[in-house]
Formats: structure tokens, C-alpha cells, sequence
């Protein structure tokens, strides 16, 4: 056997830099559609962001998820890639936006970063997240649902369930795997 028929053989490791359901969905979810002839390996593994719980920033998201990756490949050193994902808002005139932001990492060093789409908090959310509170405590708290991060997320209450976050952060994370993935000489 080849090389590269064991190698489509072998699963795909792919370590996140986080044990939260929604964001291993995404990637698991992510990685079928880009890699359809390799079984995919999502693992989950709890490091931390070193950014605040609520980062207020695309750089702070950016930083988060990429401290994320880097944890993630040194507690799993043997997987082929490996995500952080950090979710934050961004101030864009006078309005803020929520988007997830994913960095993926591969062994050798080489990275790529994507982002979802945005959608707009209210007001009354941005107010509550000025003041230091988590989006998620904070839907949690409006809602009356408990660990909606875990599920549709903020996202998905936008959306009225029409994008859950899983969903939302799929093509985040494809936009990421793009120097590793596009067939055209983009990279």
C-alpha cells in the first residue's frame, strides 16, 4: 500500500481548543465537508484563551483563539491540526457586532484564520457586556435557558434557531483551513 492510500486510511486528528459541544460540532461538521475521504478525530480539550471571558475586540479574538490553538497542539502534539475558536464583539461605527473567530494551526507552524458571519447585539445585550458580564451569562439571564452556548447560542436566539452557533461557525473554521485546503494557487 502507498503512502497516501495509508494516509487517507489513517483519521484525521484534529485537536480544539475547547470542550465546548457547540464549537466541536462545528469542526466536526466543518472537517467532513473538507476532507470527505478521511475519517474525521475531533478531539475537545479545555486550555485557556488568556484574553478576557468577553473579549470586546477582532485582535482579542483573534489572540484567543489563536493561545487556543497553540495549547490545543501542545496537550495533543500528534494531531494534524489544531483549532481555537474565541467568539467576541467588534464596535463597527456605532453599532456592535458578535462573529466567532478560528485559528487553525498545523504542526509544522503554518496557520490560517477565519471568521464567521456577524450579527448585531442590541443595546441592552452591549450594555451588559461593557459592564463586564459574558454573552453567555447574559442570554442565559434574558432567555431563561440555561448553557445556550452549549446548544444554539446566541446565534441561534437571533436567528430564531435558523443558524445555531454550531452552523454559524462552520464556515468560519472553512475560511481558516483555506491556506491548507484551496486547490486553486491562492496560497
Amino acid at each position: 500500500m502507498s503512502d497516501a492510500a495509508a494516509d487517507q486510511r489513517e483519521p484525521l486528528r484534529i485537536v480544539v481548543g475547547t470542550k465546548n459541544p457547540a464549537k466541536l460540532r462545528a469542526a466536526e461538521q466543518a472537517c467532513i465537508q473538507m476532507f470527505p475521504d478521511r475519517t474525521i478525530a475531533v478531539t475537545g480539550v479545555a486550555v485557556p484563551s488568556n484574553v478576557r471571558d468577553q473579549p470586546l475586540s477582532d485582535e482579542e479574538c483573534i489572540t484567543g483563539a489563536t493561545n487556543r490553538a497553540k495549547a490545543a497542539l501542545a496537550a495533543h502534539p500528534d494531531s494534524h491540526f489544531a483549532l481555537g475558536i474565541e467568539g467576541g464583539a467588534q464596535k463597527v461605527g456605532e453599532r456592535w457586532f458578535e462573529s466567532g473567530w478560528t485559528v487553525v494551526l498545523h504542526p509544522d507552524g503554518r496557520t490560517g484564520v477565519g471568521s464567521s458571519g456577524r450579527y448585531e447585539l442590541s443595546p441592552k445585550i452591549m450594555a451588559r457586556l461593557l459592564a463586564g458580564t459574558e454573552l453567555a451569562d447574559v442570554v442565559d439571564d434574558i432567555s431563561g435557558m440555561k448553557d445556550v452556548r452549549s446548544t444554539q447560542g446566541a446565534m441561534g436566539l437571533v436567528t430564531n434557531g435558523l443558524v445555531p452557533r454550531d452552523t454559524a461557525y462552520v464556515h468560519g473554521i472553512m475560511f481558516a483551513f483555506g491556506p491548507f485546503v484551496a486547490k486553486a494557487a491562492l496560497w
